[in-house]
């Protein structure tokens, strides 16, 4: 089997409903859908049952936290790669999953775009574009993963998600195997999924730079992460007075947007 889609949720019924179609409506296969549940009262396990024959695989009852939910979900995985779409999240098309896989690629980790959603907006974001991830890349931006595939073997290497953070234990597993265990990975300019930014990350922007800053401060050495502080304050100012530049020019700021978009 190709792929496991594993898909937490806890009193969401509606972002769940939204997540399941845009599994169970994929064109693609040669794939198995998990759904972990965490005892929700709202309505989302009737929902679970509703598509019940369309799920290989679900079960509703307490957990300690999402990453707990996420490891509940891999060891139950038979899939080659895992994909973790969160209820709320979704494959953007029914054609998602074949126009990826087409590109038959074997890298441990293999990822692309995602469109973010609000209540207002719609907005592209590729994270990071490029195949060739630095750590200095990862500290200022981000894999977006519900667009990344996990070779599931990578979890019995590396072991599963620590459930010692409650929201970057996905941004230390790519620290460990990426950047420390240097596994191989591979970027696909397409767009995957749609990423719900009602979700707990999104809406916990502190809690989560806490987080990082802690699994950085235990992992890498402290001179390394002071080069990478300070690679990152000139990076932003030199783009802040570039930027104030351009803005006394109308005509080289379209330009410059263009560029940037």
């Amino acid at each position: 089997m190709k792929l496991s889609i594993i898909t937490i949720n806890l009193n969401n019924q509606n972002g769940l409903q939204k997540t399941i179609e845009s599994v169970i409506s994929q064109t693609f296969e040669d794939f198995e859908y998990i759904v972990i549940d965490g005892s929700s009262v709202d309505g989302s396990v009737d929902v679970i049952k509703q598509y019940a024959d369309k799920i290989n695989s679900w079960v509703s009852e307490p957990d300690t936290g999402i990453y707990n939910a996420m490891n509940k979900g891999i060891t139950c995985a038979k899939g080659e790669y895992c994909l973790f779409l969160n209820s709320g999240d979704g494959l953007l098309h029914s054609n998602t999953l074949s126009e990826l896989f087409a590109q038959h690629f074997d890298e441990d980790i293999v990822y692309g775009n995602v469109i973010k959603c609000s209540k207002s907006s719609e907005e592209l974001n590729k994270g990071i574009a490029k195949s060739d991830i630095s750590l200095y890349d990862l500290v200022v931006n981000r894999i977006n993963h519900q667009a990344c595939l996990i070779k599931r073997e990578l979890f019995s290497k590396f072991g599963l998600y620590s459930e010692d953070y409650r929201i970057a234990s996905d941004w230390k597993f790519f620290l460990d195997t990426i950047i420390v265990g240097n596994v191989s990975i591979k970027y696909v300019d397409m767009n995957i999924s749609f990423f719900d930014e009602e979700g707990v990350s999104s809406t916990n922007r502190g809690k989560a730079h806490e987080e990082t800053m802690g699994i950085l401060q235990s992992t890498i050495p402290a001179r390394i992460l002071s080069d990478i502080k300070e690679l990152d304050r000139y990076k932003r100012s030199t783009v802040v007075k570039m930027y104030d530049k351009l803005l006394k020019n109308k005509i080289l700021l379209k330009i410059y947007n263009r560029i940037l978009h």
